[in-house]
Parts: C-alpha cells; structure tokens; sequence
C-alpha cells in the first residue's frame, strides 16, 4: 500500500512536512484566529454598540470606582464581562453579567486573570 508523499505545511514560511494541510503548531493558531473573527464579529455587531450605548447613558460610572467609595469615580469605557461568555451569543448579550469599568480597574481584573 503506497503512502503519500509529505509536503510543506500550508502556512508561509513553515518548513515542516505534513501530510495535508498545516502542521499541529499553525493548526490551532488558525483554531485561534477563527474564533478571534468570531469574537469580532460580537463586538462589531449592531446590538453589542447599542446595548453598550444604553447602558452607559444609565449608568456612565466605573462599578469598581464606586464600590470602592472613590470620591471622583470615573467614567467607564471597558464594558466588562462579570463571568466569560466562551463566545456564547446569549452569555455575550446578558446584561446581568455585564459591568462598566473604567480603564484602570479593567487592566487590573484582567492581570488578575478574573
């Protein structure tokens, strides 16, 4: 039984050898970019700006900022997911799972890895 012959993985530049395709390493970086397109999609969406819009007219001050008693909060510009939706559309749109953090306090849940 004869065996087809490898060939350069699909990706530009990659020198390794594949039998179709792409090689495992630019396999899941395409995975990735493919569901980065799709999270893109999401925040580009007609929905998500006026969902983003409404909710900052009803309530412009950074969450974080507020909790803490700061006595000149912030405005937010990060409209931050409390749990991650995982690209789910209706965990994406949940307005309960939704808060405005200003930049500084979203940085920092972020680093935190919340």
């Amino acid at each position: 039984m004869a065996t087809a012959a490898l060939r350069y993985c699909t990706n530009p530049g990659c020198s390794t050898k594949v039998a179709y395709g792409r090689c495992a390493q630019h396999q899941a970086q395409h995975r990735h970019e493919q569901r980065t397109d799709a999270l893109h999609r999401l925040y580009d969406s007609p929905q998500w700006k006026a969902l983003r819009l409404r909710l900052m007219r009803e309530q412009p001050w950074c969450v974080a900022c507020l909790a803490a008693g700061v006595k000149w909060p912030r405005r937010w510009r990060e409209l931050d997911h409390v749990k991650p939706h995982r690209g789910n559309e209706e965990g994406f749109y949940d307005e309960s799972n939704l808060q405005g953090l200003c930049h500084e306090h979203h940085a920092a849940k972020t680093r935190s890895g919340q």
